[in-house]
């Protein structure tokens, strides 16, 4: 793809735009205090290229995604809410609820 066909796909939005969300600050931040790597996946990332707003933000961690949750929990200040039937942790804040931050235990 050309840059002036990413340009295009993007529209005026470009993909730093999209990053600078505080929750890829401090889910940054956990994953650094527990050693381990966290990626952005799923239809946040389609939807950054197509140009799409979405606040649905998956993300997969290396090692234990309820750690994970709970470390961005205590970064922020709020209470975690473990799904037990699935390896999936809401992190409930003023600017809306954080899910899927698991990738199992």
């Amino acid at each position: 793809m050309t840059s002036a066909h990413k340009e295009h796909a993007m529209g005026s939005t470009t993909l730093a735009q999209y990053l600078r969300k505080p929750i890829f600050r401090i889910v940054s931040e956990a994953a650094r205090n527990l050693g381990v790597r966290a990626f952005v996946i799923g239809g946040y990332v389609r939807d950054c290229f197509l140009g799409r707003e979405n606040d649905d933000i998956d993300i997969v961690v290396e090692g234990s995604g309820i750690a994970l949750a709970q470390e961005v929990a205590q970064i922020i200040g709020n209470q975690t809410g473990r799904h037990c039937n699935v390896s999936t942790i809401s992190i409930s804040s003023g600017n809306g609820t954080v899910n899927k931050l698991s990738a199992g235990n």
